[in-house]
């Protein structure tokens, strides 16, 4: 574990080599002040955090949180955090409100042209959901992240919920205590809900949504 971390952090010095080299190219062209600059992932790896490597079907926060900094020009206010649920989903409707492009489609995602103004945006998400899906069950994991819980969905086996105040590395899995059926209930309502929301074919008759603890019935009854 030890040397695959150190050749794995190795790999990622060396990634910010090369993405320094594209900022060094962008100044040396002049457009560096002309240029808004992103540095993100797709996803993160474990690195044998729960013992796991790479990603895959575990939810944990090592997979799925993963680094955005946004610099350069249309950035306001530069060097501050903004502690807010954002996704990768949120970059296509980002671009087209910065490009003034219009698009008669909807999307999953919201634009965080506020937050790069240093601005409030509005009635911004209070949770962030994923899915990773399966053959014969659509959706066979899914996920709802609040700033204080979160609940995994897992069709193929046991459900998980964290309290990610108290255990911000998911360590204790509290789905099968008593006292939380309640918070199950609530995140699970979350769950359908934003899935209905984005008109996911998973709110059908298919028996399998039923292995949920509180299937798509509880939230729209």
């Amino acid at each position: 574990h030890r040397k695959s971390i150190m050749h794995y952090l190795a790999l990622c010095s060396y990634e910010d080599y090369l993405f320094g080299q594209v900022i060094d190219a962008l100044e040396e062209q002049g457009e560096l002040d002309n240029t808004m600059i992103i540095y993100t992932s797709d996803h993160g790896d474990y690195t044998a955090e729960h013992g796991l490597w790479c990603k895959g079907l575990p939810c944990f926060r090592g997979a799925y949180e993963i680094p955005l900094v946004i610099g350069g020009a249309g950035v306001e206010n530069p060097g501050r955090t903004v502690d807010e649920f954002i996704s990768l989903a949120d970059f296509a409707p980002t671009f087209m409100e910065l490009t003034e492009t219009g698009c008669d489609r909807t999307f999953a995602g919201a634009s965080i042209v506020p937050f790069l103004q240093d601005k409030v945006a509005e009635g911004w998400r209070d949770a962030i959901f994923t899915q990773s899906n399966g053959n014969e069950q659509y959706g066979i994991q899914r996920s709802v992240t609040t700033k204080e819980w979160k609940y995994v969905y897992n069709g193929f086996d046991y459900d998980e919920l964290y309290d990610i105040i108290n255990d911000p590395h998911e360590m204790h899995n509290l789905i099968n205590d008593p006292r939380y059926k309640d918070k199950v209930k609530e995140l699970c309502t979350m769950m359908w809900k934003f899935a209905k929301d984005r008109k996911d074919n998973c709110i059908n008759p298919y028996i399998m949504v039923g292995f949920a603890p509180y299937g798509p019935q509880f939230a729209f009854a």
